[in-house]
């Protein structure tokens, strides 16, 4: 059987990244491995991973990019669902409380959601988002 198990964010500042998950996106004390260099979230069946970047890039043979801003994308989102239109706008808060930066307010989507992005210290986006029709998926 296959299927997503763990999802790692590679990060530039690891202790940050983690501080920003932890209370910024409301995830708690995350699971720290043995080694100091791994740190992850269950959520359910998924795992959320912040590992340093660029261990993650050795470990995967690549050369670490060179973001030159915090608004530059990397081509992927992280999405976390709340349960309405006001859950979105006080997540999105306490993320910018805790070190994430605006990236694009909370709006209405055309498919009749309700979302905003912000970027985390790392800059990774995330979708932070009121999906009134993802239970009837």
């Amino acid at each position: 059987m296959t299927g997503i198990t763990f999802i790692t964010l590679g990060s530039h500042d690891f202790e940050k990244e983690i501080a920003f998950c932890k209370d910024g996106l409301g995830f708690g004390e995350p699971v720290r491995h043995a080694s100091g260099n791994l740190a992850y979230w269950q959520q359910g069946g998924l795992h959320l991973a912040i590992h340093p970047a660029a261990m993650l890039c050795e470990d995967a043979g690549v050369s670490l990019p060179n973001l030159k801003s915090p608004h530059e994308f990397g081509g992927t989102t992280v999405s976390i669902n709340v349960g309405s239109e006001l859950e979105v706008d006080t997540a999105m808060a306490m993320a910018l409380r805790h070190g994430g930066s605006a990236q694009k307010p909370a709006e209405r989507a055309h498919w009749g959601g309700y979302r905003g992005y912000v970027t985390s210290p790392s800059q990774h986006f995330w979708e932070i988002c009121y999906n009134p029709f993802l239970n009837k998926m």
